[in-house]
């Protein structure tokens, strides 16, 4: 089976590239060039897997710069970007097949590959299809391959600014490509994915950016026009964390969140009987992603107990609903309480509990409703609730329901 099978991907490449010749020698057009690639690879087949993106890029760079047919219409830049747009070739085979060139003593092969970065680098996504699986190692890759021609570029920096100034753009170019990589939330992301994926790489790129922060600090003029140290610093701290709750200046998180009324809601109806600290934990979870602080948290989980309680008010689910909102949370809370702060029998209230309501009186709509549908002030009912576990003190009861 994997003889002909193996023939039979060879045979396709070898059209491929045959295809690629004739494409450049009869100078196609971008939309001849995609009525004949249509011809070769079967329809829902990736280009990936006849190595399509290896095949253009061999035809492009065999000489010490790239090939003049391609230079014309269409240029191989056409093709590849062409090829991404309409999803025969993905954009992890195209970074990959890119970080795999290392012909940098071609310096006008490199510029090309810099420019055409240049150019799809706004559009790099992930369509979900199986092979784009590699993009975040891919990316990875090209950050290395750029960190390499930066490194090249400074190493040999009086041959190329003697030999041409056009030449500069190996300077130039990776430390505007990086920047802007760095600004896109998908490609740190992406980054992110790869450095706990590909270890040995992303050593590899810890490895460069040093040594381009050592061979900057010795010259002062490059340091100077080269805008790449943030980049570096970037690159070498890429996902350590910060605890946004602990610093108000640092507060990314949500001013809404929806979440907790799903998980809620799966906790009522799937897990009405079940232990809570599966739910707990589904709980500081989503503290950890949100930002929230513990107050934060304690206000969103009521706030959503208040909106799915009045969602259901006169049906047959209110009083499952209305048992789990004054039975089961307070012992919700207590658990979250106990399980950050410990249970420390010497304080008499939770700051956090208090904290929270200060924040539930600002939805005052919410409030509203609930205490006229339910005929009663609605907050005062959670403090006493929450009074009976150990969270407030009878004056604090007092305190908040006198704020309704």
């Amino acid at each position: 089976m994997r003889g002909p099978l193996l023939l039979s991907m060879t045979s396709k490449t070898s059209s491929l590239k045959a295809l690629l010749l004739r494409a450049w020698r009869e100078r196609w057009s971008d939309l001849q060039w995609g009525i004949h690639i249509k011809t070769i690879l079967p329809r829902g087949v990736s280009g990936d897997v006849y190595n399509l993106a290896d095949c253009i890029l061999q035809q492009a760079l065999v000489g010490p710069g790239p090939n003049q047919l391609v230079a014309e219409c269409p240029t191989w830049e056409d093709c590849d970007i062409l090829l991404c747009v309409s999803q025969l070739v993905s954009y992890a085979a195209v970074l990959q097949r890119i970080s795999k060139y290392d012909g940098f003593h071609k310096p006008h092969c490199i510029i090309s590959l810099l420019e055409f970065l240049e150019t799809i680098q706004g559009g790099i996504t992930c369509r979900g299809k199986p092979e784009e699986g590699q993009l975040a190692a891919s990316v990875l890759s090209i950050v290395q391959w750029l960190l390499s021609c930066l490194l090249h570029a400074i190493k040999n920096v009086s041959e190329l600014r003697t030999d041409n100034m056009e030449l500069t753009a190996m300077l130039d170019k990776p430390p505007t490509i990086l920047n802007e990589m760095l600004k896109c939330d998908f490609m740190v992301a992406m980054l992110c994915l790869a450095k706990n994926e590909c270890v040995d790489v992303y050593l590899d790129v810890v490895k460069k950016c040093q040594e381009l922060e050592t061979l900057l600090a010795q010259n002062l003029t490059l340091q100077t026009s080269l805008s790449v140290g943030d980049s570096l610093r970037k690159l070498c701290q890429l996902g350590s964390e910060r605890d946004v709750s602990s610093d108000p200046a640092l507060d990314v998180s949500e001013p809404v969140t929806y979440c907790l009324q799903a998980l809620l809601v799966i906790e009522v109806l799937q897990n009405p009987s079940a232990d809570t600290q599966m739910f707990v934990n589904e709980m500081l979870m989503v503290k950890r992603l949100k930002g929230y602080s513990m107050a934060r948290l304690h206000c969103e989980i009521m706030r959503a107990c208040l909106i799915s309680l009045n969602d259901v008010l006169g049906t047959s689910e209110e009083s499952g609903w209305g048992a789990f909102v004054f039975l089961k949370i307070p012992y919700i809370l207590r658990q979250l309480h106990h399980t950050t702060s410990g249970e420390d029998k010497s304080v008499e209230f939770s700051q956090d509990i208090v904290d929270s309501f200060e924040l539930l009186l600002q939805y005052t709509p919410l409030l509203d409703i609930m205490d006229a549908r339910c005929s009663c002030n609605i907050v005062e009912c959670l403090l006493r609730e929450l009074a009976k576990v150990g969270l407030v003190t009878e004056p604090l009861v007092t305190l908040y329901s006198s704020k309704r």
